[in-house]
């Protein structure tokens, strides 16, 4: 626990690291104290629940505060690590190259692409490459001539392709050239550098990103944000949209409603249905109950993923079965995935499916809890048998 704590306190993840602080430390107490023997039992499900339904609740209001998003989620020294590691091709310095094999040894042969280069020299000759398998740097010199030796071909540069990727190529005058596609080398630049002042230079063109703490973006010159960005407190706004502009407020309040209205139905529906059915398998005269208790069960055994794929394939406009029954006696053919009323139709059947066993085993157990002599205390007064 305390390392947890740790590695997400050095991620920047205070919440995290909070949370499991709180984990680790009312396990030591509960675990800890005597006195507590008897919380032990419970302290399992009260995590639990803290982990996985409180913690998650508490998170997202706290989030709901912030601009966070698919393109602010990184912190800001993140996002300043990834400005800083971006790199690009130097332009009029790609060299074009061919491995030579002398022997044992395989030589990297460079050859500039234009007649004039920025670097020196336009044709370069590197040290042999046995001496750098694992990659890393390796010098190269100036040549007048390619190499004597067998050239290599794609596919020998193919298999090679991993180890020369890793390879650094200084020039005498202290260049790099890394790997820029199957067939050239070039410069590979850092793109940004850092200023004393916190903002970032772009060294191909001399452009100014300074840091908006206000929106959690890098913005250019002319005030266009860069991504990515980082989240940062934007207090009510987030509310404030969702009440106040139309575009967000209609969306949002027919997705909220239906959220409400789908839950109701569905333990409506499963309620309904495993009573009915918890009923019947109570019923005296009812011949094969342990059968038909295992039937009624399979497919809470099924997992959920597979029946929903099978319910996809059974809801098909064109070929599922579904559709071929109603139009074969009715002589219809619903559109289940386009039309909204029939899509959250067939969504309140398949969850019905999916969740009647669950119903029906919580009603079983109801109903048998119920003594005996309270059915024939029924029966007498004229309610009828079980």
């Amino acid at each position: 626990m305390l390392w947890l704590v740790v590695a997400f306190h050095l991620r920047g993840q205070w919440m995290f690291a909070l949370l499991f602080l709180v984990l680790g430390a009312s396990l030591a107490v509960v675990f800890g104290k005597r006195e507590l023997m008897s919380h032990r039992y419970v302290f399992p499900a009260l995590a639990g629940m803290g982990v996985f339904v409180i913690f998650p609740l508490l998170y997202t209001v706290g989030i709901s505060f912030s601009n966070y998003s698919s393109s602010n989620l990184l912190s800001e020294e993140r996002v300043r690590a990834q400005f800083l590691e971006r790199t690009y091709q130097a332009e009029g310095s790609a060299f074009d190259f061919r491995l030579y094999r002398e022997g044992e040894r395989v030589r990297l042969y460079l050859e500039a692409q234009g007649e004039e280069t920025s670097i020196g020299a336009s044709r370069l000759i590197s040290e042999p490459l046995v001496d750098s398998e694992s990659g890393g740097s390796l010098a190269v010199h100036p040549a007048q001539s390619p190499p004597a030796g067998e050239v290599l071909g794609m596919r020998e540069v193919i298999a090679e392709r991993e180890r020369l990727q890793r390879l650094v190529l200084t020039t005498p005058e202290g260049v790099e050239l890394r790997m820029a596609g199957l067939r050239h080398f070039a410069p590979i630049l850092p793109r940004y550098t850092e200023n004393p002042d916190g903002s970032l230079t772009d060294l191909r063109d001399g452009t100014r990103l300074t840091p908006d703490r206000e929106h959690g973006f890098f913005v250019d010159g002319e005030g266009e944000r860069l991504t990515p960005g980082w989240p940062v407190s934007v207090g009510l706004d987030n509310y404030a949209r969702v009440l106040l502009d139309p575009d967000v407020r209609g969306p949002f309040l027919a997705i909220f409603v239906w959220t409400f209205v789908f839950a109701g139905l569905t333990v409506l529906f499963t309620l309904a249905v495993g009573f009915v059915l918890a009923s019947l398998l109570q019923w005296e005269q009812l011949r094969g109950k342990a059968v038909y208790r295992t039937l009624l069960i399979l497919p809470y055994a099924v997992p959920a993923f597979i029946s929903i794929l099978i319910f996809k394939g059974m809801f098909n406009q064109s070929y599922g079965e579904i559709n071929l029954i109603l139009e074969g006696l009715f002589g219809i053919r619903p559109n289940w995935f386009t039309d909204p009323a029939m899509a959250r139709t067939m969504l309140l059947i398949v969850n019905t499916w999916l969740g009647y066993p669950y119903m029906l085993l919580l009603c079983m157990g109801l109903l048998q809890s119920v003594p005996r002599d309270l059915y024939e205390a029924s029966a007498v007064d004229g309610g009828g048998g079980a």
